[in-house]
């Protein structure tokens, strides 16, 4: 073994005996050696029951004086804890999840703390957090964890490892500083990557206040009691590509991925299971919120985060979401795929929203839902487009707050497919296409006005039932303001009902009350207007023109084309296939006296005309 020169002795060999000492740990340019520190050469025993915390610290220490290097921990279970403070270039390796570190019975520390440390790896071993045996009194967040970063420590990487039964949290990150260090700063520059962390009572992986640039990624996190991930009050900070589940228990906030007040935030490429237990209302896949824990600073929301191609399945109890955003500011979620939850996307007091090209099935009640309500602050500058939201129980989209809606997909709804509450007045629904819609593919309700409603498509093939409506309204008005004779309604749209079209090609008056599209007691027979299969189709109370539906086109159902037109106000072809003659009026007012009377057309040339069966 190298050692030191004797003083006064050695025989002129004093320089070669100090020149082999300092070889063991430098290089031959001077710079320090990376030196491997074997546990059990300083006593450790790894049996499972000696405990082995003096035994570690003594290894760590050597290391440190040795100017660092790689605490190895060979095979075993070694009972006890690691806390680094203040050091740098340090390894701390097992030889896979084999290597074991267990908290003792009875402890309230944690099996590794890093504190005010720089350059610093840990890797390729298991850490037991004993939860049924560990004492829970102290600071409760801070205790019985698997892996504290603190104090200021930068440069950190967990990789590789297997955490499980901790009472605390698996891996925590704060930057708040640490009372054993004064005057730290926030930590920075930490990487967990491609770890395992199973049965953890707090949040799996959790990022406290006033952490920046973290990355967490290709974690799996199973089986928790809380969050998979949890992010408060931090900057910087990449999740991507985990996989979580069974984030769910019993009357407890949690769910796979939860932010706090973070800024600059990506989430993406995450898989979030739901597992199969029951959960409480604030569960989520993926939740987006505020947070009062900022150092003093106050209740601060989370602004510029993106939320891209993850899977998120599942979160389908009572009041559960795939994705919850309850507030924030520049969020874009976009590419993501929403299969049975309950809510795909739910949010309010948010703004500047996007989403976009998202795929929703399944969705128990809403695949988007926008909130506003007493409790809920309306959002802002919301943007829903591209998405295929299918298969819903309710409605496809459930609207409480201004959005533009524009260029998606709504498909087999089992009600609606956008249901506008109170408070969307003001919204555009544009350019989307409706594809069997059961019942209402646009439901505008009373007190809702403004509304703009143009270029969307509606096709309806082989369906059963007893409606098949495009847009119903409750004492609402449409507007299109993209013209000069504003406002107009339904200019663009074009509906398809067993290969027979109505395309609705100019000006249209404003209000009218009743259905677009139904095919009433008889679905799918091609009525162009009717409500209810009772024929009445459109009330045009405009005066003077322009008439309602000029030069719009109706298929019949022997397939004839119908165009009203300002001129003559009148269909060219066979009773009852464009505006079938129920038990109900058709009225018209202001119609021209010159209108020839058809035979079997139904209204005569009397300036204003109520039509009745028959």
């Amino acid at each position: 073994m190298s050692r030191l020169p004797t003083p006064g002795g050695d025989n002129n060999t004093w320089g070669d005996v100090l020149n082999e000492f300092l070889s063991v740990s430098h290089n031959s340019d001077g710079t320090l050696k990376n030196l491997f520190i074997n546990v059990k050469d300083y006593g450790a025993k790894g049996d499972g029951t000696t405990d082995d915390t003096t035994a570690l610290s003594d290894a760590l220490a050597a290391l440190v004086a040795a100017g660092g290097g790689t605490l190895y921990i060979p095979p075993g279970t070694y009972i006890g804890s690691l806390t680094l403070i203040g050091l740098s270039n340090i390894n701390i390796e097992g030889a896979g999840w084999s290597s074991v570190i267990k908290l003792p019975d009875g402890s309230n520390t944690n099996a590794i703390r890093v504190s005010g440390c720089t350059n610093i790896r840990i890797s390729n071993l298991a850490l037991d957090g004993n939860r049924d045996n560990v004492s829970t009194s102290g600071v409760i967040y801070a205790i019985c964890l698997g892996i504290y970063i603190v104090g200021g420590s930068e440069y950190v990487t967990v990789e590789g490892c297997y955490l499980h039964d901790f009472w605390g949290a698996g891996i925590m990150m704060e930057g708040a500083g640490d009372p054993l260090i004064p005057n730290t700063n926030p930590i920075s520059k930490i990487w967990i990557l491609n770890n395992y962390l199973d049965a953890i009572r707090d949040g799996t992986i959790f990022v406290r206040p006033s952490c920046s640039h973290i990355l967490i990624q290709g974690n799996t996190c199973l089986n928790g009691d809380s969050y998979a991930i949890a992010v408060l009050y931090s900057t910087y900070v990449t999740v991507v590509d985990n996989y979580a589940e069974n984030y769910n228990l019993i009357n407890v906030e949690g769910g796979a991925i939860q932010t706090g007040a973070v800024t600059y935030c990506y989430i993406g490429q995450n898989i979030c299971i739901a597992g199969e237990s029951q959960y409480a209302n604030d569960c989520s896949g993926i939740k987006i919120d505020e947070t009062e824990e900022t150092d003093n600073h106050g209740l601060i929301i989370s602004t510029y985060v993106i939320i891209e191609g993850n899977l998120v399945r599942g979160y389908n109890g009572a009041g559960t979401s795939g994705i919850f955003i309850p507030s924030g500011q520049h969020i874009d979620v976009r590419n993501n795929m929403m299969i049975d939850n309950y809510y795909g996307f739910d949010y309010y007091n948010v703004t500047d929203i996007n989403f976009d090209a998202n795929s929703i099935t399944r969705s128990t009640v809403a695949g988007i839902r926008g909130q506003y309500d007493s409790s809920h602050t309306g959002a802002n500058n919301v943007s829903i487009s591209r998405n295929l939201i299918e298969d819903g129980n309710t409605a496809l989209i459930y609207l409480s707050s201004i959005a533009t809606i524009t260029g998606n997909t709504f498909r087999k709804g089992a009600v609606n497919g956008i249901s506008m509450q109170t408070t969307s007045s003001g919204s555009v629904i544009a350019g989307n296409q409706f594809v069997n819609i059961p019942q209402n593919a646009i439901v505008v309700n009373s007190g809702v006005s403004g509304v703009q409603v143009r270029d969307n498509q509606f096709w309806v093939e082989g369906l059963t039932g007893t409606a098949n409506t495009a847009v119903t309204t409750t004492n609402t008005t449409l507007v299109d303001t993209r013209l000069s004779l504003a406002p107009n309604a339904w200019v663009g749209d074009t509906v398809t009902c067993n290969g027979k079209t109505l395309l609705v090609t100019s000006n249209t008056t404003t209000t009218f009350t009743g259905a677009a599209w139904s095919a009433g007691s008889n679905p799918g027979n091609g009525y162009a207007w009717s409500v209810g299969g009772m024929g009445t189709a459109i009330y045009e109370t405009s005066g003077a023109g322009p008439s309602a539906f000029i030069n719009n086109v109706a298929t019949g159902l022997s397939g004839t084309n119908f165009v009203v037109s300002h001129a003559t106000t009148h269909f060219v072809g066979e009773v009852g296939s464009a505006w079938e003659n129920y038990a109900t009026s058709i009225i018209f007012t202001n119609l021209p006296t010159s209108n020839p009377l058809v035979a079997g057309q139904l209204w005569s040339n009397a300036g204003v005309v109520t039509v009745s069966a028959g």
